[in-house]
């Protein structure tokens, strides 16, 4: 059984659940945009913050190996968050990997590559992109495994980006732009698939728990699988006449969560389940229907674009938004065990 680390838990004091026992805190990643002689300066600094409520948060890290020649390509923008073996692990453009084991103190550590999305899983850290996987079995020493693919990474007819990867049942399940694949280990496909147009998912939310994956995409719906092979259209009640799939969506550590609804719906609904396959109605009349992270009793999203986040101590019926200065690509949940957030960024 893994153990919070001494330094989280005096974190995470005055923090309790009912029976006395530190719940958690949230971890927001991403990047600050500057500015220098009137010009833009792309993610000068990645930045993590923590908070236990959603509202009060506290920097524990702003840097990066970057240093000069800042562009959308090249600069320490942190775009996700893993946790495995006593070790956190955020990484981002285009060779940022910064690491932790008590979530306050954060080293960067040298890496071959940056990713959009990283998982542990199998005693492993993978983070992959277009063309490889980074691999580590601490989270410090990474190397580089091509994977030698034969077919286009790029182009209408290309695979492109992985941007998410999740672990479960013994695999990790990637999700790029255009393709969907299975690995054990980062250095061969148990399965690969290039999608044609139509199947492509757009936006999109990739979650597993309780032995199954749900993936949830804005223009092919809602999936579940146990293998990350074979996907099942989910069945949801009183879906809008519109669904809107791919932004919103969690594994709460017990349970799914997510919805369809947009800001036109008058009826906004968020669905549950617990086992991915079978969905409920949990809250209806909801103010809104946009969540990431789960945890503390709270939903939370955080808002990228004006540094704010919104949050619901009521499982989503009603909103509070929190105007926190927080520039954070990503947020997630750690309950001291693992990472409840969704994949990628």
């Amino acid at each position: 059984m893994k153990v919070i680390p001494k330094l989280a838990l005096v974190y995470l004091a005055g923090t309790l659940g009912m029976n006395g026992a530190a719940e958690g805190y949230f971890i927001a990643v991403g990047g600050i945009n500057s500015e220098r002689d009137g010009h833009k300066i792309e993610a000068e600094f990645g930045t993590i913050y923590t908070s236990s409520d959603g509202e009060k948060w506290a920097e524990v890290f702003k840097g990066g190996p970057v240093k000069e020649g800042f562009n959308h390509a090249n600069n320490n923008m942190l775009r996700c968050l893993t946790y495995g073996n006593g070790r956190f692990v955020a990484t981002g453009n285009p060779k940022a990997v910064v690491t932790s084991t008590d979530g306050k103190q954060w080293d960067v550590v040298a890496a071959p590559g940056g990713a959009f999305s990283v998982e542990f899983g199998n005693e492993l850290f993978l983070a992959p992109n277009a063309y490889s996987f980074m691999i580590s079995t601490d989270g410090l020493k990474w190397e580089k495994s091509p994977l030698k693919p034969d077919f286009k990474v790029w182009g209408n007819d290309g695979a492109g980006h992985v941007r998410k990867i999740v672990f479960g049942n013994g695999v990790f399940v990637c999700v790029g732009d255009q393709r969907v694949g299975v690995t054990k280990d980062g250095k061969s496909w148990l399965h690969h698939e290039i999608l044609p147009p139509d199947k492509r998912p757009g936006r999109n939310v990739l979650l597993y728990g309780n032995g199954r994956f749900v993936w949830l995409c804005e223009k092919t719906g809602a999936q579940s699988s146990a293998d990350g092979v074979t996907w099942d259209p989910i069945d949801f009640p009183d879906l809008p006449d519109e669904p809107a799939f791919g932004s919103t969506g969690v594994f709460d550590g017990d349970q799914f969560l997510t919805s369809a609804s947009t800001y036109k719906d008058k009826n906004k609904i968020i669905y549950r389940s617990k086992d991915g396959v079978k969905w409920e109605k949990s809250v209806e009349g909801a103010q809104s229907t946009t969540f990431s992270a789960a945890g503390n009793g709270l939903l939370l999203h955080n808002n990228g674009w004006d540094k704010s986040f919104v949050l619901s101590r009521d499982k989503g019926r009603t909103w509070k938004q929190i105007k926190a200065n927080i520039p954070s690509r990503k947020v997630y949940f750690f309950d001291g065990k693992r990472i409840i957030g969704q994949s990628g960024g």
